[in-house]
């Protein structure tokens, strides 16, 4: 993802990429952190597929 966009830290989430910030975490991990950003994303872990703003952490390793 780096080639097209910057990917750095945020104080809100735990990462933002271009305009987009992620919030990371596991399976319960909710919409708190992402609150009311409108490019907000819950990343979670041990799931199989997304829904609405939340992605699976493994759609990150497709990139690598």
């Amino acid at each position: 993802m780096r080639v097209k966009q910057e990917i750095t830290s945020s104080k809100i989430s735990d990462s933002q990429i271009g305009e987009r910030a992620f919030g990371i975490g596991g399976k319960n991990k909710g919409q708190k952190q992402i609150g009311g950003l409108p490019k907000g994303y819950i990343v979670r872990d041990n799931i199989e597929s997304g829904y609405a703003n939340i992605l699976p952490l493994w759609y990150f390793g497709m990139n690598y």
